[in-house]
This record gives C-alpha cells, structure tokens and sequence, in this order.
C-alpha cells in the first residue's frame, strides 16, 4: 500500500479548495453577466456614465445579442465543465474568453475611452479562472472525456445565454396596449412613434424636472453652508445675466461638490434614417456615440450646436460621429440655397470646410456670396454655380428636410444622441467620456 504523506494531504486539499473556487466564481460570473443583461433592458444603467458609454457602445453587442447573455451561458457551461472536472476543457474555454476579454478592454481604453467597472469586474473574473483552471489542468493533465450526449448538453447550456436576452428582453419590453377605437388596439410604442418628438420632449421634460430638483437641493445646502438664503447665493453666483456656459459650469461644479450622479430613464430611441451623403458625416460609423442634428444655416443657435459638436467630436475622434441633416426655415430666406452650397461642396470633398464658412458668414448668403465662399475654398466657379440652383441639390436639402419632418422636427437646432432626442448641451461630461 502507497503512503501517504503530508504532501499529498496539501495538494488533494489544495485540489479540492480550488475546484470549489472555480465553481463559485463560475457562479459569480453568472450573476454578474445577468446582472448586466438586467439592467440593458431595464435601461436603468449604471452607476458611473463611463459604464453605460461603454455598455451603450455597439462593441456590446455580436449580432444583436448581447455580450453579458453570451457571458451567462459561458460561465454557467464553465460551471458544469467544474462540477465534471473537465479541466481541459475548461481551459480551452477560459483561454478562449480570456482572448476575447483582452480584445474588449483593449476596445475600452483606445476607442471608447472609458471604463465599465463591471466590464472590468467580468475581466477580473475571467483571470482569476484562468490561473486557478491553468493549476488544476498542470495537477491533473487528462484527455478529454466528452461524449456526443455531454456535447449536446454544453451547447444546450451555452445557449440559455442568448435565450436569457431575447426572454428578458420580451418580458420587460413587453408593448402593452394602451388604448382601443372602434375596436382597433393602439400599443404605447405605435401612440409614442406617432406622436414623434411631441412625447419625446415631454419625456425630457421631465427628466429635466428631476435634474433641476437636484441642482435646486444641492444649492439649498451650498446656501445652508454658507448662512445665506438660496435667492441671495444665486445672486453672488450670477451678479448678470448668466451664459449658458457658466450655468453649465456652475451645474458641474454641484455635481462634483456633492457627488450629484445621474441615472434617469432614457427617452424613446428611435431609428434614423441613413444619409446617402457619406460626406455629412464627421467620425467612424461604429462610434459609441452618433449625433444627428437638423440644422437651420442661418439660426444663431445652430451655429453655437454647431461649433459645440465640432469641438466635441475633435477631442474624441473615435468615440463621436456628428451627422449634420439639413432643415432650413421658412423664415429664414437664404438658409435653403446655402444648404444647397454645402451640398454642392460636399461633392468635392468640402462639405464640413463650406459649412464653417457659411456659419461665420450669415450676413451674406446670397448667391453671389455663395460663390465668393466656394471660390475661396478653390472650388470650381463654374461648377458650383450650376449645381447651386440643380434640382439635384434641392432635392438633397428637401430629402433631409422631409426625414425631419417625419419624425416631428419643427425647429432647430433638433439633435439625436443614439436616436435619443435631446435638447441638453452636449459635452464630454454628459457621454461620460474622460477628459
């Protein structure tokens, strides 16, 4: 009979202390991913806005299905391979995913720019598996012992993943009807998409109502602090009149001073219609953030959205891509012949170059004034003066205006953040992007 020393009594122990392990951090995987698929279609979000940037992105996705699903029927197929003691398998499972984790941190930190901290806890997760399934394979190398039946039964297991997406998803999403004419049902999605930007501004309303609670509580206490009423700290704080951008200021500095985070419910998304004009569009098609503004050449505040996005976009190159859609104004009478301009220019490559001019040069849109611009940019004279008045170009500008219109858009500048209308200054802040 083989003795046993007390070498081997520390390994089995060791062996079996480990195996334990691997389970339960299979099992935390599970509930973490579900944890996560739970609160995409909730749309509660997390904590931190850098965590729904990343969650929001479309890198969180494979085919419509989302990463954290496919991550519970991983751990929960991870499980049962522990619970068997196929370490090999397990191996080329966690080695597997560990490959794919590397990639999607790596997304994380050169594309998006942020960092999810349950993307971050996954990650963790998956390496401590990694090392504790490497020792147990090193303490008890073995062929694998699959059989077709077992097979079957992995993928079986590996598929709750996805199945959980599309039956949560169901079941929280699910579209109640919400009012009957004549016999006829009307879900509140179809009401909602009829009525367009009507109730999507009502929704932000409110949201809006909910901020300024915030910011209405936090300055009660900055008040209280100082032993001033909140009307006469207003009045230190903004002796004039205040621009947007120290009310924005101010609006942060609350945030940072108490710890103001913001999880409210997100508005209706909706599904834009693509542009066929590639050159109105500034950044990659997979950016985590797609901004579309309808946009009046000729309306102050388009031009300060204008410069907004252009500078955002600029710092985050990657992250942000701006679209900009015509929708010139009737009250504006030389709004639609400049849109056409940037049409034009936009055939040459000058699109963006056209509309910066033409925004610091609204006092002289005219045609003549058109071409002086286009010249300047060392555009074709000749050319561009024929496509100006081209049907071709007024149909491009009353193509964008007409998508506008369809989807509620009645003044400008209108503004979409992943198909979420938003009438919010937009800074790097607000996505949750880092500084």
């Amino acid at each position: 009979m083989k003795k046993i020393n007390n070498k081997d009594i520390i390994i089995f122990m060791s062996k079996k202390i480990i195996q334990s392990l691997v389970s339960f951090l299979a099992l935390f995987g599970v509930l973490l991913s579900g944890y996560i698929v739970l609160i995409k279609a909730l749309q509660t979000g997390c904590s931190t806005a850098a965590c729904n940037a990343v969650l929001n992105s479309s890198y969180a996705s494979l085919f419509g299905i989302s990463n954290a699903s496919i991550g519970v029927g991983f751990y929960l197929m991870l499980l049962l391979l522990s619970i068997r003691r196929e370490w090999l398998l397990a191996l080329i499972g966690i080695g597997c995913a560990t490959l794919v984790s590397l990639i999607l941190l790596l997304i994380q930190a050169f594309i998006i720019k942020d960092w999810c901290f349950l993307c971050i806890a996954s990650s963790s997760t998956i390496t401590g598996l990694l090392i504790l399934i490497t020792w147990l394979y090193q303490k008890t190398p073995q062929k694998p012992s699959i059989d077709i039946s077992f097979g079957l039964i992995l993928c079986g297991v590996f598929l709750t993943g996805p199945l959980l997406h599309y039956g949560v998803n169901t079941v929280i999403n699910t579209d109640l009807v919400i009012i009957k004419v004549d016999g006829k049902s009307y879900t509140e999605s179809a009401i909602d998409s009829e009525l367009g930007l009507r109730m999507m501004t009502l929704k932000n309303q409110q949201n809006q109502l909910r901020r300024n609670w915030a910011y209405e509580y936090a300055i009660e206490r900055e008040a209280a602090a100082k032993q001033v009423a909140p009307g006469v700290l207003m009045q230190q704080v903004f002796p004039s009149q205040p621009s947007i951008a120290s009310i924005n200021a101010y609006q942060n500095y609350l945030e940072d001073t108490y710890t103001i985070v913001f999880t409210l419910p997100p508005s209706t998304r909706i599904a834009l219609p693509k542009t066929p004009n590639r050159f109105a569009k500034k950044g990659p098609d997979n950016a985590a953030f797609q901004i579309v503004t309808f946009s009046d050449i000729q309306c102050p505040h388009c031009k300060t959205k204008h410069h907004e996005l252009n500078e955002l976009q600029a710092r985050y190159p990657e992250a942000i891509q701006i679209e900009y859609r015509h929708f010139p104004l009737s009250h504006h009478p030389q709004a639609k012949l400049a849109a056409q301009g940037s049409w034009c220019a936009g055939q040459s490559g000058q699109f963006w170059t056209f509309l910066d001019e033409t925004f610091e040069n609204t006092n002289n849109l005219t045609q003549t004034g058109l071409l002086s611009i286009a010249n300047t940019l060392g555009l074709d004279s000749k050319a561009f003066s024929a496509c100006l008045i081209s049907d071709e170009s007024q149909a491009a500008v009353e193509a964008d205006a007409r998508e506008g219109i369809k989807l509620g858009v009645s003044q400008t500048p209108s503004v979409f953040v992943n198909g979420q209308y938003t009438t919010e200054t937009i800074t790097a802040k607000s996505l949750g992007l880092t500084n």
